[in-house]
């Protein structure tokens, strides 16, 4: 926050900042799980109708390495845990953004409204911060002895 933002300001551009993360991560998982569904679905039919060996195994093949891949993927990355968790924490700023503008709630009695609009987006980026690396795997869970476990 600069000396010049507003705490409405900042508010708004956490909210902003947060929308962005949730829409990307949106657009992975569903991008994801669309290629997921269409490679799965996609390598029995090649296999069954596929003349020859390029139709028949190695295109049913790629597919079924796609789709393992992408697997992992979400498994490993989590976009639809991060979607969520961001998504969240953007309609909880909203809230208080809300609240602010029409004095109502906390917000209500308070002389001092802009020190505690600025004070409970700052805890709800803190809190999506932590929330946000107990998402990310830790090096000991990609290991292989881990992974054996």
């Amino acid at each position: 926050m600069t000396m010049k933002e507003t705490p409405l300001d900042y508010a708004e551009k956490i909210s902003k900042s947060f929308k962005a993360k949730a829409d990307h991560n949106k657009t992975e998982s569903l991008t994801c799980f669309t290629l997921i569904l269409v490679a799965s679905l996609g390598a029995p039919l090649f296999i069954t109708l596929g003349e020859g060996v390029f139709l028949g195994k190695v295109v049913p093949s790629i597919l079924s390495v796609i789709a393992a891949g992408l697997t992992s993927w979400l498994q490993l990355r989590k976009p639809q845990k991060l979607w969520s968790m961001y998504r969240g924490a953007q309609r909880l700023i909203e809230d208080h953004i809300t609240k602010y503008n029409f004095k109502v709630g906390d917000y209500k009695t308070l002389s001092d409204t802009d020190s505690l609009l600025a004070e409970k987006v700052a805890e709800i980026a803190l809190n999506t911060h932590n929330e946000w690396t107990s998402v990310i795997p830790s090096p000991e869970a990609l290991s292989l002895n881990e992974v054996k476990k």
